[in-house]
This record gives C-alpha cells, sequence and structure tokens, in this order.
C-alpha cells in the first residue's frame, strides 16, 4: 500500500470551543445544519456531469478549510490541497460511484456529523487488489 496521500494530524476541537453542548438547544439552527450539508452532498454528486468545479465547494466550505480524514487518507488543509490530494484521486479510482443511503447524519446547532459504512457503493476501483495473506 502507498503512502498516505494527505498529512495525518491531531485532530482540534472547535476554534470557538463551543462544542460541548450540555443544555436542550432550539431545533431552528440544528436543522438549518443539516439542510445545507444534504445541499453539499447534492452538490458533491455533481461531478458525474461535469468537473470538480461543478461541486461547488467554495458554496459550502471556507477557503481554509481543515478535513481531518481517516488514517490512510490523512487529512487535507484548504480546498485545493482536499482538491489535488483526496478528491482527485477517489474520483479517478471510482468513477463510476454511487450512495449507499446507509449514511447516519445528525446535527447540533453549527455542528454536523455523518456516519456511514459503506457510504459509497462503486464496481470498479483503480487499485490494485492486495495478495491474499497480507502484503
Amino acid at each position: 500500500m502507498g503512502p498516505s496521500l494527505g498529512r495525518e494530524l491531531l485532530v482540534l476541537g472547535p476554534a470557538t470551543q463551543d462544542g460541548l453542548i450540555k443544555a436542550a438547544q432550539d431545533k431552528a439552527p440544528s436543522s438549518q445544519s443539516l439542510t445545507l450539508v444534504n445541499d453539499m452532498m447534492e452538490g458533491l454528486g455533481k461531478y458525474a456531469k461535469d468537473s470538480v468545479a461543478a461541486m461547488e465547494l467554495y458554496r459550502f466550505w471556507h477557503p481554509k478549510m481543515v478535513l481531518y480524514g481517516l488514517a490512510g487518507i490523512g487529512s487535507s488543509r484548504r480546498i485545493s490541497c482536499f482538491r489535488n490530494w483526496h478528491q482527485k484521486p477517489v474520483l479517478a479510482g471510482m468513477p463510476d460511484r454511487c450512495s449507499m443511503n446507509q449514511d447516519i447524519m445528525f446535527a447540533e446547532r453549527d455542528y454536523f456529523g455523518l456516519f456511514g459504512w459503506p457510504a459509497i457503493g462503486t464496481a470498479y476501483v483503480a487499485v490494485p487488489p492486495a495478495r491474499a495473506g497480507g502484503l
């Protein structure tokens, strides 16, 4: 297996220091967060018709965003780094990808979580399979 395409970083808490929520909250901001993320996910699906620019990441992410990715994927700082070292390799490796519709989403105020495994289905992966018994 090749090296991680991104950086492995410590995942930091929110810069606003308001991520720990102990009291009941107004549901409207959480609903707005879910709508925003669903719009972003819809945008991510537009690549099949156009280029990565069609996904309009700049509408949803700050230019200096940080993606704290899984081990092996690594982390990306800035949209340009994400595009070059995460988005483009994933799209090239899974050109016929589709959602498995097994995602679990939640939001609390400005914070959002998305989990799902498997989250992406594909018939083709442009990475040779590992040998039986390990590498």
